[in-house]
C-alpha cells in the first residue's frame, strides 16, 4: 500500500490501484518464474514491479483524462 500511495495524493486512488494490482497479480500468476535463487525476494520483487507499473498506468490515465 505504501507503493500506491506515493503515486498519488488520494487514499481511494491508492485502494484502487491497490486493488487493480493485485488483480492482475492473481491474473498473471501463472507466468511467474523466479529471477533469483531466492524465491522469495523474486517473488516480491515481481509483486512490486507490477505494483508500479499499474500505479504509473493509473497516473497517465488520470493526467490524460484531465487534460
Amino acid at each position: 500500500m505504501a507503493i500506491c500511495e506515493r503515486y498519488t495524493k488520494r487514499k481511494e486512488d491508492a485502494m484502487e490501484i491497490y486493488n487493480d494490482s493485485f488483480l492482475k497479480i492473481f491474473k498473471e500468476i501463472h507466468r511467474y518464474k523466479p529471477s533469483y535463487e531466492n524465491e522469495m525476494n523474486s517473488f516480491i520483487g515481481w509483486i512490486r514491479k507490477i505494483i508500479i507499473y499499474t500505479a504509473i498506468d493509473h497516473k497517465r490515465k488520470y493526467y490524460k483524462q484531465n487534460m
